[in-house]
């Protein structure tokens, strides 16, 4: 979550909820604890103050940075394990997944 709003910004529960493909209920109890302990805060919106948007503190986005860090790491030693054309078509697929409208669908 804070990786993602380090990327794309300020967002509000449901922006973000769209972007990461989370039940926005699911994402606010997650959200709580990151707000609690500091790493994001809560704004009103610049155009519609009853609007509030997720916004990283500080200290959120120095944890993102050491978490993209962790990321490049984790994903080299996974491109390295099942190489790179399978990392490729999995991630092709996973995109899928997401796109893919369940709801619609009998």
């Amino acid at each position: 979550m804070l990786t993602t709003l380090s990327y794309a910004g300020p967002k509000t529960i449901i922006e973000l909820a769209k972007v990461m493909v989370l039940d926005r209920t699911t994402l606010g109890r997650n959200l709580r604890p990151l707000q609690r302990d500091g790493f994001i805060a809560i704004e009103a919106g610049k155009d519609d103050r009853r609007k509030k948007r997720l916004v990283l503190t500080k200290k959120g986005s120095s944890v993102a940075l050491k978490a993209m860090d962790s990321w490049g790491d984790a994903q080299t030693n996974f491109e390295k394990a099942i190489g790179l054309e399978n990392t490729i078509a999995l991630s092709k697929l996973l995109r899928q997944v997401v796109k893919a409208d369940y709801g619609t669908q009998r």
